[in-house]
């Protein structure tokens, strides 16, 4: 259900929140761990600079150490105490994101969203290990850039902007089988 697939979703940002402390932010409505791009990149850059790498690769490493227990991976070794439940990760999202200020030359914030978010994927990726595909091998990881179209502060200030400068990892949970939410709604409605 829902209902558990979120609950799985809570439990693995705050294991990751947990391990990282404040270099990261979660936002548990949106299903994001979010890593602030005025550390991770220079202005109007899409290559992590040293403290970005460094951030990124804590979380790759945090990553690897919580996600096998939530991923549907042939084979896959799980870690000690872990007991997958049966809600799993479906993918996650590498997102990049810009503020509003007009770039000047060939770039716009679109693509320097779009590149950061790879930048970020190519730390992050090797890391996962065995994690990195789901059965049927398709990847776990995708990216995609928004530039300024989703702000989380205003723009009107130096410091909204530098908020909207992120890159955010948002996790998206497995949904059930419409057969089966149909079959529960069902049965829910009998008990009333």
């Amino acid at each position: 259900d829902l209902t558990g697939a979120r609950k799985t979703r809570d439990k693995i940002l705050s294991d990751i929140k947990r391990e990282m402390g404040a270099r990261v932010e979660v936002s548990p409505d949106q299903g994001v761990v979010r890593l602030q791009g005025d550390v991770l990149f220079g202005s109007a850059e899409a290559e992590l600079s040293a403290t970005g790498r460094t951030d990124v690769d804590q979380l790759a490493a945090v990553m690897a150490r919580v996600l096998p227990c939530h991923v549907a991976v042939a084979g896959l070794s799980r870690p000690p105490g872990c007991t997958p439940g049966s809600h799993r990760i479906e993918a996650l999202l590498v997102e990049g994101h810009t503020d509003s200020d007009v770039m000047k030359g060939v770039r716009d914030n679109l693509n320097l969203s779009a590149e950061r978010a790879i930048s970020t994927y190519r730390r992050i990726e090797p890391v996962l290990g065995e994690v990195r595909k789901r059965e049927g091998g398709e990847r776990l990881l995708s990216v995609s850039g928004y530039g300024p179209d989703r702000p989380i502060a205003t723009n009107a200030t130096e410091q909204g902007k530098a908020r909207n400068r992120r890159i955010d990892i948002r996790f998206i949970m497995e949904t059930p089988e419409a057969p089966e939410a149909v079959q529960a709604v069902r049965q829910g409605l009998e008990q009333q």
